[in-house]
């Protein structure tokens, strides 16, 4: 199995560092690149090839709207929204979106192996 490639988009600095260590001991997860803000994340899209986003919002917020522009175009990227101060998550591509509660690690890691079934 390839490592998939995953970028991280507006995650906190503890978010960022736990995801970077966990990724770091599996092969076939790579932290491509973290990217702080939108605006840096197209281009990071088109240089790193990357299979996965993973993105932070805060609890109140809804993933934005470009997110479905950007897959229409993408239909190969996969996005992964972590509501900060709540324990909901996100999973969303242009064949596949679920809401998921209680995200355990484990589930999280098979879900970023490329297998979207309910954790």
């Amino acid at each position: 199995m390839s490592a998939q490639r995953i970028i991280l988009v507006n995650c906190s600095r503890l978010l960022s560092d736990m995801l970077h260590t966990i990724f770091s001991k599996e092969d076939h997860l790579d932290m491509v690149q973290d990217a702080g803000n939108y605006q840096a994340f197209p281009s990071a899209i088109e240089t790193t090839g990357a299979e996965w986003v993973i993105m932070s919002l805060h609890s109140d917020e809804n993933i934005p709207g470009w997110v479905d522009r950007y897959i229409a175009t993408h239909p190969s990227i996969r996005f992964l929204a972590i509501f900060l101060g709540s324990n909901k998550v996100k999973l969303k591509s242009l064949e596949y979106e679920e809401d998921l509660e209680d995200l355990s690690l484990s589930g999280l890691m098979r879900i970023l192996e490329g297998h979207p079934q309910r954790a």
